[in-house]
């Protein structure tokens, strides 16, 4: 069964507009495309969504959620204001960017938080490791 309510399809859009913040345009991805990036990228679509839904779920959620965004996309593209300059819209963005996830958020239940909080410590952890394994290449470079 597929849920399609309006938290869901709130929750889609911040992930739609989040990936778009970051180069990727949904819209623009059909077929085998979405479907391999849905499946590739699942953990993250399971995160911003709050739950362990399957791959193919997402999918029909995203087809869901670009059926009813589709309207309010025309009328937003007329009205976008251009930047000023590319650091004033790279932090405009990111506060964006952060706003959607809050929104996202504020629909989730104390198990999600918590499902989310868990991962993004996960995630966060492994960043580090990360930091600290190039740091330790650079220092060895450089000696």
């Amino acid at each position: 069964m597929r849920n399609f309510s309006a938290e869901r399809v709130a929750r889609m859009s911040a992930c739609r507009v989040d990936l778009l913040a970051s180069g990727i345009d949904l819209s623009g991805l059909v077929g085998k495309a979405l479907t391999g990036f849905v499946r590739e990228q699942l953990d993250y679509f399971q995160s911003m969504l709050g739950d362990d839904t399957p791959a193919h779920q997402v999918e029909a959620l995203v087809h869901h959620e670009r059926l009813m965004s589709e309207g309010s996309r025309r009328e937003v593209r007329g009205s976008a204001a251009p930047l000023v300059s590319d650091a004033a819209g790279d932090l405009e963005g990111k506060l964006a960017r952060a706003e959607r996830r809050r929104e996202a958020m504020s629909h989730m239940t104390l198990e999600e938080l918590l499902a989310a909080a868990t991962e993004l410590r996960r995630r966060s952890a492994e960043v580090i490791e990360q930091m600290e394994a190039v740091q330790e290449r650079f220092e060895a470079l450089h000696l």
